[in-house]
Order: structure tokens, then C-alpha cells, then sequence
């Protein structure tokens, strides 16, 4: 049961909260979250959602949340439906200390299992992960996601918490929700309800009054009403009253709750009489904050809300911001005036005349325009007839039949929509390439509401580009896959350098022509000579003259001003040069085109802000570049207004919030492989922990990034050392030097010079304990995350090192220590910890940790390892065991050449050999693959799948065998390949056929030597991996063609594992039929459990194609179709299969008699009719269609029966 008294919030917010995770005082049967991860899919990701939508609720309502603890959160499991998220008890929070909702609904996805592309972004709202979700579960098979739904909507319920604290006085006030009453009754200690139950039963309401009177209900009614009234002043306190179902008063009781009201005995809640109290406050999830203020003028009641959470339109609200219109006020229309209308409402609500004179004309409208002017519904303003209402005034039907007509007359998506009614979809899609649209969001606005199906290459072009324009960055990857060639890539490099994934977007963009994209990508990657390059082979326009400028202002070179104008980018590049880049800052927000230009302005009014040293206003104008951020689908400048924030938070001494921020920045820029922005982090790690007084640490992060970043970066670097210097009185040279552009840095400087402190906040003991929540955080992150930890697993830097007999260290982690010996002897570093004779632990900061807690995270660390370290025994030891002969784990069939392949792979499992799979697509080659190497000695080790197809040609010796840093364009650092990351494990080249003769000699070498060099290397390395390869493909027709070398070919096909098509499977096809159906079963927790005996007899005569993948995607599709159905049914499988005619089953059954009987007696009649099915039918005294059924039912030759008619 979830009970209030669990919950440290404001007490009156949580009485007024009204939410489906907070079902309060109600017995629910709750499974821990911690068993979240046994969930399906759905189900885990609809946990996510609901999750999100609680904290976007805490948002809404000024509750800050603490870090995530699983011991708060359960859920409930219903067959039927997604499971219900409930809270159960909640810790008091900080508001300076809360987490940001991004972190703690990343903390949840991996408690939960769960996984959305926006927990990889730096920032982003609660609505944003829920937004997602949502997007994800409705877009797959249909579902019962009720609970999600409703999750999306709340109130704080009347009358608010401000209305329960103003009920502490006496007096009258007027209520108009019933839900106050529960609101009122969760909050107050004392509350009595008055209600009215008989009008003539006397003082019949005041019941509720008798036990504190001391008396029965007859000794008040021989009273008079003001003795009444006098004996309930003295016998009782002055508690809450709360009058209800008023109507039903007696007089008596009316006028005994007006003497208590008049002599202020108590506050009284009185329906629609009395000082009014605040109304419900209503909650919707909301991505975009404008979506939400025009839908709160919208909602009607929590009936109204729950409706709109649950319909189509929601969806639409969520991507879109669409909000649904106000119901119409305008009066109805008669016939035929309303059809008239109608039938011009399809052409907008604001129709030239001329325009519309001419429709009507065309649809046999006889009188005037002036003749459809009715009062509050249309008129004629401006030579323009003008609809008051949008609503549709024709049947569907009507609209259909004059759509072509109307399209005639329309323009853009409208004219689009209208011939796509008529079902002309070529001419709606020439109407959408001829329309002319102001601005990316306009294009958006259109394209969104018409098929994908008529988007030519032009419009999905337009269509994608307006999509990154507009910041929606995932929808444009969507409608890339529209795209072909450069038109795909470009549109992807463009996503991609907005959210942040450079070097993804220069592998693209070094295969198209030169371009300002490419150039701008590399500036950002600091490699300016190359940008330079890059720009001299583009054409010149004000793009290229704007990166040129940059360009030459960051090194510090002339810069053409020639091309400058009053545009956009005239105006941004002032920033840079102006005396006061504030203002051209704002001009250029104004002269924006679309959202990234928005944000990209609001970019530069941060940093010309911050630079102005008014930090505070940066702090404003960094909060609110973070809001247009939001609003985008992870846009990559949330980093930089993060780092600006983190670094004014470090410097404001605000600790939580600095530490929080550069926690989002290091699990951002780990996910993009951002190393240079990596680097740039020390810095903000410097600053705080300098305002908190951890010197040493402040210093040895600082000094790291003295000589890296930009100008301001290197001089905040260095304001710490010279800081440091003074404040422990060591007298060396400044290391700043004033140059920075910064005029607070600048300041600092001169106090400096002048040997004065800089900053101005109170520098604390290095000894100072740390809060007792950032060891809990440390330890709840080694208790749940995976072990080996990742080194960005944790906020702080730390390091685990472990030596092994020979007395070798190995170390983990994100902190580098220079000599282990060094430090297990000596052990003069305090953030040290021993964990045992052979590990030490690095913590940062630990040495002020409690005991407790240093010897609890030493304890968890260590068995953490031992656990690690027994489960690779027990794997080796598994590996080594023999299989049982003819098994395979994870291998699906029973028939004799599964058999034969099960024998095979056990004995070549253990032994070296090259193996080379043979088989149609789809036969499971790499299942095969996999059972190879999980019966080998290899098994502990690593197996990698690649798919030689898939990977382009320029790519795939980097690929397989690595390259080193400079080898080609865009190699800016040195890559192990996947041959390396192999070693000691198996590597399967799928598609072998398709590798490049180039690949292939170093392949051959390899397979001899076991040498390799990577890409732009000389030196040779060595790795053990045993190569497993398949093909689908005649590797000797290849090798006879000469685009396989005959070396090779002998090489890899040392044994042939030849996978049977599954048509040649017999039995195997109803084996692996039931165990895909148990899958899916398992995994959407329902659903049929087995497959109708025509399901089974189609599935043995049909010839799958496709093999084992076709048969699993469609027992898919066919359990999505079933829905709850007990088994599945021929109507639930896809068309090309319906038509297929069963295999006749065996005898033995009454069943199947009287099919033998039917099929005879069909047959001996066509015979006789010579193959006509009308004599047949009438000779059977049967329908025509009763025999087409019978002929298709008992899968009866018609043609051969024909045939041995014509022979005989």
C-alpha cells in the first residue's frame, strides 16, 4: 500500500497530488522494481515512460527528487496490459542537490533495462524521455499501454496547496471540485464532513457532531437551533468542516452551520459559496512548453484530459505539439447552406470570392455567395468569404466525391490532400513540388500530414532537410531512409554535426564532393588546414565567406569583410569582432530562419555574455538557451550552455549542481567519442574542487588542461594555479596573463598581479567531511552497474587495480597512476584503499570518506572482482566439458541433416580447423557460427559477427585490421581493428564472397602467418582468432570470374558445414514453428499458445523461401494478429500464405475420414462432369461457391483432374 506517511514532501503538495504512480492507500499486489529486468521489452520501456512522466509531474508541481533508489519504486504485473510504475515512499531532496531529470531517468533505463536514444544526449527533459517511449511502443504491433497513457496526465487537485495552508483560518470558502473534499481529508488532522441526507429529518446533516457533543441524535433535535450551535462551540475544537450534498440539508442544519460559520468556529468548506478557493491545476506531459500553455486553456476536466491522453491526437501533441481545437461555439447550419459550406470549408476558412464564386459554380450552386452569409458562422470581409469554424460541415463521403473539384481550386498541402482523396496521388505530389513554402517549419507542417508514400526525391529531400532545420534530428533520420546516394549521406552528416557526432559526420562527408558542412565539421575538430583545403574547393557564397572568416579569426589572420550584409550570418559573425557582440548576438536571434540558427545565436549570446564578465546575466541567458534546447530532438550546444553553467555553478560554490552538470557532460561527450571536449572537462572538475577546497586535486586538474582549448579555457587553468600559489604562499610567476577576452578573468588577473585573492568565495579545509549522499551515490553505482565497470561509470575520477601471481598489475578505471608497486608499497596516497593483498582501489576524495563507508566500498569492490573472476573459471570449465553428441544450445530441429550438423560441429568445435558455412539466406549460418565457438576452447573469449557485405569498400581493411592515426582523411587516432579486439576469440566473416581482392591477400596472410599490419602501419602485429566464414554465394564460380582469390578459397574451406534450406527440414518446420511461438509469447506475456492444424498442414506445404528468418517473421506477425486468440488461425497468416493448399495428414482420425470421403466424392464427381464444377455441383446438390470452397478446403487438383479427363 502506498501510504503518505512513506513520503518526505511537502505534506499539503502530496495531498493534492493526483497521479497513477501515486495510488494512494490502495492494496496493490507490488513486485520490486529490481526484478524489472525479467519484463519484455514493452513493458520495461513503458516502466521508463511512466517514470519520466512522474518527474516531469514533480516538475510541474516544484518537487525536487533525490538520487534514484530502487527501494522507493515497484510495479504492478496485469496480464492484458503494460505493467503499472508505482511509487511507494520517496526521501527529502535538496533543491540545490536534486539531480537533473536526464540523470536520474538514465539511472532508472539501466535499473529497469531499458534503453532510448535520449538518454544519450547532454540534456533533455523529462517529457523528452517519455515523448520517445511513447513513440516507440505505439509505433510497433497494436498494445493495451493504458497504463503509460494514463501516466501522462495528473493534476494538482483543488484547492492546491496554497488553498489547504489558507484553511488554517477561520471563515467561509467556496469549493467547486469534489476532489477538494480527499484533498482536504489527506492534509488536516481533523476533518468532519457534513452531509445532507433527508431535508425533513431535523439537524439530519449533523450526525458527524454527535460523539463530540457527548449526546444522541435526540438530544439535539429538542433543541433550538442557536442552543444547538452553542453546545457545538463548546464540545469541540475548531476543526476543519467540510458541507457536502448541501441540497439535501434540512432548514434546521442550514441554519445551525450559519451561526458556526458567523462566530468563525472553525473554517468551513461550502460548495459555490465563500471566499473562493484555487482550482485544480491540470498536468499533461509536454515537450514543448508553448504546446502546453495553449492546451491548458483546452482542458475541460480530468474526464476531458484522461480522453485526450488516450486518443490518436495525443501522439500528434507529443511529435508535433499540435493542440486540439476549442469546441465550436458557432451555431448550426441548415440545409442546403451547411453542404454549401462545407463543400468551401475544403478550400480553407478564408476563400478569395472570386475564387469561391467559381467552386460553386462547378458544383451546381445556383444562387449567390451573399445567400451562404449566416450570422456567427461566415461572412464576406475583404473580398474574402470568410468560415468561422474548421470543423468538417460534409460527410466523408461527399468530401470524396468533389475532392478533385475542390483540389482545382485549392494550393499546397491542402490542394495535396484533396487529390490524394480523389486518389490521385501523382498530381497531389506535383502540387507539393510546385508549392513555394516561407520557412522549414511551414515545410514541416505540411509534409507531417501527408503520406510518406507520395514524397518524390525532391520533397523527401526538402522534406529532411527542414526536419534538421526544425531540430528534429531523429524524425530526419527517418525520412533519410527515403533518400538515396549523397542526397541519404548529406542529410545524416547534417543530423549528426548537430547532435554532436562529428566524426561520424566527417566519415560521410569525406566520400561527397567538398561542401561548407565538411569544412565547418573540421573546424570543429580543430583541424583548421584541412578546413582551409576544403573551402578553396567550394563555391564561393556567403556560407563559404562566413566559415572562411571564422576560420581566419581563429588563426588570428586578415579577415575579408567584404561579403558582410545585413543578414543572419553577417550579423552572428559581429559577435566575434564587435565591441558589443551582445547586441549583434540578440540581432542575429532575430534574423534567424529556422530553430538551429536560433540556437546557434542564443549559443553566442551565452559566450559574448560570459565573456563581458556579467555573469549573472550568463547564467540567465544560459537557462534560457537551455529551454530552446529542449525543444529539439538533442542538439549538440546543450554541451557548451552545460559547461558555462557547471563552471558559473562551481564558481557560485553551488557544488550538487556543478558536479551534476559535468557528470550529464562526461557521459555525453564518452557516447559521441568527443575526445577533445573530454579533455577540456578537468577544467570544471578544477574549479569545483578548488571553491571546495581540495587544492591538491584542484591543481593536478588543472595543470592538465593548461595547454589545451581555447584561450578562456587555458586561462581559468592557470587563474587556479596562480591562485593556488597565493593562497599556500608559494611565489612563482603568474600563469595568466590577462589575454583571455574574458573581462572577469581579466580582473582576477590584475587582483592577482596585485597579490590580492581572486575569487571571492571562502576556500574550506581539504579535510572537510564529504556529504554523507556522495558515498551512497559511489557505493549504489558499484552495487548496480555491470561489473567491469566502465571508467565513466562514476561521477569521480577512480581507478581498481588488481595484480596477479606473477606480479602484474592490471587496472580499470578513469584515474592513471604511474607505478602500483610504488603505491601498494607505500600507500602514502590518501584517496587509497586496500582492498586486499593483491587490489587497491582509487577514489577521489575518499580519504574524507567515513569508515564505514571506505571499508563498505572496499568490500564491494573486492567481491565484486572475486565474483567476476570465479565466473570466468566456471565458464573455462563449462568450455572445456564435451556436448552432448547431436546438441546444440540455441540450435532449434530434430531432423537428420540438423543431426549431421550438430555431429559435425562437435567435432570440429575443439580443433582449429578453418570451417566455411554453406546455405541459402536466412538458414541460421551464424547460429552455426556461434555454436562452433561456444563448444570450443575459445568460448570465454570474445566472438564478433561482421557482415562483409555490409561494410563499404573504402572501409573494410580499416575494419578487419585497424589503422593507425593519419593513415587516410578522418583517422585521427589509432583503431584496433576487429581481428585485434578478437584475440584469443573467433571471428566470422559472413558473405565472405564479398570482400575486395585487397582484403582478401591481407586476410590470406593472416590465415598463414597469423600477422597483420593495420591501415598506414609498418610494423607487424600478431593475434590468435580463429576465422569461421559463409557465404550464400558459388565460391568457385567467384574464383573462375577472378574476384576470388583461388589461394584463399583453399585456405578457409578446410570444412564445409553445408545448412540444409529449411523446405528440406521435414518436421523441423512445426518444431521451430512452436518454439518461435513461445518466444512470443514469452515475450509480450500472452497471446495464442499454439497453431490451428491448417496453420500446421500450410507450414509443411509451403517452401519457405526464406528459410528459418521468414518462417520466425511470420509466426511475428501472425501472434500480433491473434491478438488474445487461443491459437492461430489461417485468417491471422500473411496473404502469400492463405492461398497455399494444405498437406493432406495422415489417417487415423474420425476427422480425417470424413475429409477422405469428401475429397472421393468431390472427385469421382468432377470426373464425371469432364471437369465442370457447375454439373458437379448440382450432381452433389451443393452451391456452386459451397464446392469452389470444398475444392480449396481439401486442397482438390482441379487441373490434373482435367488433365486425366482430356488423357483418358
Amino acid at each position: 500500500m502506498t501510504s503518505l506517511r512513506h513520503f518526505a514532501w511537502d505534506r499539503a503538495l502530496i495531498a493534492t497530488l493526483r497521479h497513477s504512480t501515486l495510488p494512494w492507500n490502495e492494496n496493490l499486489p507490488l513486485t520490486p522494481l529490481v526484478e524489472a529486468r525479467s519484463l519484455g521489452t514493452r513493458d520495461r520501456l513503458s516502466l521508463l515512460a511512466q517514470f519520466a512522466a512522474q518527474q516531469a509531474l514533480l516538475q510541474f508541481a516544484g518537487i525536487s527528487d533525490g538520487e534514484l533508489d530502487p527501494a522507493e519504486w515497484a510495479f504492478v504485473a496485469k496480464r492484458g496490459s503494460d505493467v503499472r510504475l508505482v511509487r511507494t515512499a520517496a526521501r527529502a531532496a535538496d533543491a540545490s542537490e536534486a539531480p537533473p531529470a536526464l540523470t536520474l531517468a538514465q539511472q532508472f533505463a539501466e535499473q529497469a533495462g531499458a534503453t532510448l536514444d535520449v538518454l544519450k544526449q547532454s540534456w533533455a527533459r523529462a517529457d523528452a524521455v517519455y515523448a520517445e517511449a511513447y513513440q516507440k511502443l505505439t509505433a510497433g504491433a497494436a498494445a493495451d499501454l493504458r497504463w503509460m497513457k494514463r501516466s501522462a496526465c495528473g493534476s494538482i487537485a483543488a484547492p492546491g496547496p496554497e488553498g489547504l495552508l489558507a484553511l488554517s483560518e477561520a471563515g467561509r470558502f467556496a469549493y467547486d471540485d469534489e476532489d477538494c473534499i480527499a484533498s482536504v481529508e489527506r492534509f488536516a488532522e481533523r476533518v468532519i464532513v457534513l452531509r445532507g441526507s433527508s431535508p425533513l429529518e431535523r439537524f439530519s446533516a449533523l450526525r458527524p457532531l454527535h460523539l463530540d457533543c457527548g449526546s444522541d441524535a435526540a438530544a439535539f433535535t429538542h433543541r433550538a437551533s442557536n442552543e444547538v450551535a452553542d453546545l457545538i462551540i463548546a464540545s469541540t475544537s475548531r476543526p476543519l468542516f467540510i458541507v457536502a450534498n448541501i441540497e439535501a440539508f434540512d432548514a434546521a442544519s442550514r441554519q445551525v452551520v450559519e451561526l458556526l460559520i458567523g462566530a468563525k468556529h472553525g473554517a468551513w468548506l461550502v460548495p459555490h459559496d465563500g471566499e473562493p478557493l484555487p482550482p485544480a491545476r491540470w498536468f499533461v506531459v509536454s515537450p514543448r512548453l508553448t504546446a502546453r500553455r495553449s492546451l491548458e486553456s483546452r482542458i475541460e476536466s480530468r474526464d476531458w484530459l484522461e480522453q485526450f491522453v488516450h486518443s490518436p491526437a495525443f501522439g500528434s501533441y507529443l511529435a508535433h505539439g499540435d493542440v486540439p481545437p476549442a469546441r465550436s461555439t458557432v451555431p448550426a447550419l441548415n440545409e442546403p447552406e451547411r453542404s454549401f459550406v462545407g463543400a468551401l470549408a475544403l478550400l480553407g476558412t478564408r476563400i478569395p470570392c472570386g475564387e469561391a464564386r467559381a467552386f460553386l459554380e462547378r458544383i451546381q450552386f445556383h444562387g449567390t455567395l451573399e445567400d451562404l452569409v449566416v450570422d456567427g458562422v461566415t461572412s464576406i470581409d475583404d473580398e474574402a468569404f470568410v468560415i468561422a469554424t474548421d470543423e468538417p460541415l460534409i460527410s466523408q463521403s461527399t468530401r470524396i466525391s468533389i475532392s478533385r473539384i475542390a483540389a482545382e481550386h485549392a494550393s499546397g498541402v491542402r490542394a495535396a490532400l484533396l487529390w490524394l482523396d480523389g486518389g490521385d496521388s501523382a498530381q497531389a505530389s506535383a502540387v507539393l513540388e510546385k508549392t513555394e513554402w516561407p520557412d522549414a517549419e511551414s515545410i514541416v507542417a505540411d509534409l507531417r500530414c501527408v503520406p510518406l508514400s507520395i514524397l518524390t526525391p525532391p520533397l523527401a529531400r526538402r522534406y529532411a532537410h527542414a526536419l534538421v532545420d526544425c531540430g528534429r534530428y531523429r524524425d530526419a533520420r527517418e525520412i533519410a531512409s527515403l533518400l538515396e546516394g549523397d542526397d541519404r549521406e548529406l542529410v545524416l552528416a547534417r543530423a549528426e554535426r548537430r547532435t554532436g557526432d562529428y566524426a561520424t559526420a566527417l566519415a560521410r562527408l569525406e566520400r561527397m564532393p567538398p561542401s561548407v558542412l565538411h569544412a565547418e565539421v573540421l573546424r570543429l575538430l580543430e583541424r583548421h588546414d584541412d578546413a582551409a583545403r576544403v573551402l578553396d574547393q567550394c563555391e564561393a557564397d556567403e556560407e563559404r565567406a562566413y566559415e572562411r572568416a571564422v576560420l581566419n579569426f581563429d588563426a588570428k589572420r586578415e579577415i575579408d569583410r567584404s561579403w558582410m550584409s545585413d543578414s543572419y550570418l553577417s550579423s552572428r559573425f559581429e559577435t566575434y569582432i564587435a565591441s558589443d557582440p551582445i547586441a549583434f548576438a540578440i540581432k542575429s536571434h532575430a534574423l534567424a530562419r529556422c530553430t538551429t540558427e536560433r540556437i546557434d545565436a542564443s549559443l553566442d549570446r551565452v559566450f559574448a555574455t560570459f565573456s563581458s564578465g556579467d555573469w549573472n546575466a550568463a547564467r540567465i541567458a544560459a537557462v534560457e538557451a537551455l529551454q530552446e534546447v529542449e525543444e529539439t530532438q538533442g542538439d549538440r550546444a546543450a554541451g557548451g550552455i552545460l559547461f558555462t553553467l557547471a563552471f558559473l555553478a562551481a564558481d557560485a560554490g553551488q557544488h550538487a549542481h556543478a558536479s551534476q552538470r559535468i557528470a550529464r557532460l562526461r557521459h555525453y561527450y564518452a557516447g559521441t567519442s568527443d575526445e577533445l571536449r573530454l579533455k577540456e572537462l578537468p577544467l570544471l572538475t578544477a574549479h569545483l574542487d578548488f571553491s571546495r577546497g581540495k587544492l591538491a586535486d584542484a591543481k593536478r586538474a588543472a595543470a592538465s588542461v593548461l595547454e589545451i582549448g581555447s584561450a578562456q579555457i587555458r586561462e581559468a587553468a592557470a587563474l587556479i594555479l596562480d591562485e593556488i600559489d597565493l593562497i599556500e604562499g608559494r611565489k612563482s610567476p603568474l600563469r595568466s596573463n590577462g589575454k583571455s577576452g574574458n573581462v572577469e578573468m581579466t580582473r582576477r588577473h590584475e587582483h592577482l598581479r596585485a597579490g590580492q585573492r581572486a575569487t571571492t568565495f571562502e576556500i574550506a579545509s581539504d579535510a572537510q567531511p564529504v556529504p554523507a549522499d556522495v558515498e551512497l551515490r559511489f557505493l549504489r553505482t558499484a552495487a548496480l552497474r555491470e561489473f567491469p565497470f566502465a571508467p565513466s561509470d562514476f561521477d569521480t575520477p577512480w581507478c581498481f587495480a588488481t595484480r596477479n601471481r606473477l606480479g602484474q598489475w592490471h587496472a580499470i578505471g578513469s584515474y592513471e597512476a604511474e607505478d602500483f608497486e610504488v603505491l601498494y608499497e607505500g600507500r602514502d596516497e590518501p584517496d587509497w584503499i586496500e582492498c586486499s593483498e593483491r587490489e587497491l582501489l582509487y577514489v577521489e576524495g575518499s580519504s574524507r570518506w567515513s569508515g564505514d563507508a571506505r571499508e563498505a566500498i572496499a568490500a564491494l569492490f573486492r567481491t565484486r572482482s572475486e565474483n567476476q573472476r570465479l565466473r570466468r573459471v566456471v565458464q573455462q570449465e563449462e568450455s572445456a566439458r564435451p556436448s552432448h553428441p547431436g546438441s546444440l544450445d540455441g540450435i532449434v530441429g530434430e531432423s537428420p541433416s540438423m543431426r549431421e550438423i550438430s555431429a559435425l560441429v562437435t567435432r570440429i568445435a575443439r580443433r582449429d580447423v578453418p570451417v566455411c558455412i554453406l546455405g541459402e539466406s536466412g538458414t541460421g549460418k551464424e547460429l552455426i557460427a556461434r555454436a562452433i565457438h561456444r563448444h570450443s576452447p575459445r568460448r570465454p573469449k570474445t566472438f564478433t559477427a561482421v557482415n562483409c557485405a555490409a561494410l563499404p569498400e573504402n572501409l573494410i581493411e580499416s575494419e578487419l585490421f585497424g589503422h593507425v592515426r593519419g593513415a587516410f582523411t578522418g583517422a585521427d587516432r589509432d583503431r584496433a581493428g576487429l581481428i585485434e579486439t578478437t584475440d584469443g576469440g573467433t571471428l566470422f566473416l559472413d558473405e565472405i564472397g564479398e570482400l575486395p581482392l585487397t582484403a582478401q591477400a591481407k586476410l590470406l596472410r593472416f590465415l598463414q602467418e597469423g600477422e597483420f599490419r593495420r591501415v598506414g602501419d609498418t610494423n607487424n602485429r600478431s593475434a590468435d582468432v580463429r576465422i569461421v566464414s559463409a557465404t550464400n554465394r558459388k565460391l568457385e564460380l567467384a574464383v573462375e570470374e577472378g574476384r576470388f582469390r583461388d589461394d584463399l578459397y583453399y585456405r578457409i574451406r578446410g570444412v564445409e558445414a553445408i545448412m540444409p534450406p529449411l523446405r528440406e527440414r521435414g518436421s523441423d518446420v512445426a518444431l521451430l514453428a512452436s518454439h518461435f511461438l513461445a518466444a512470443e509469447r514469452a515475450k509480450h506475456k500472452g497471446g495464442p499458445s499454439m497453431l490451428a492444424p491448417d496453420v500446421e498442414a500450410i507450414f509443411g506445404a509451403y517452401g519457405w523461401p526464406g528459410n528459418v528468418r521468414e518462417l520466425q517473421n511470420t509466426i511475428r506477425a501472425a501472434h500480433a494478429m491473434a491478438g488474445e486468440a487461443k491459437e492461430i488461425e489461417v485468417e491471422h497468416l500473411p496473404e502469400r500464405l492463405r492461398s497455399i493448399a494444405p498437406a493432406r495428414l495422415p489417417a487415423g482420425s474420425y476427422q480425417d475420414a470424413v475429409a477422405r470421403f469428401k475429397r472421393d466424392l468431390i472427385e469421382r464427381s468432377l470426373l464425371e462432369a469432364r471437369g465442370n464444377q457447375n454439373r458437379a455441383a448440382a450432381m452433389l446438390k451443393i452451391s456452386r461457391q459451397a464446392l469452389a470452397y470444398q475444392i480449396k478446403e481439401l486442397g482438390i487438383m482441379v487441373e490434373r483432374l482435367s488433365e486425366s479427363v482430356t488423357t483418358g
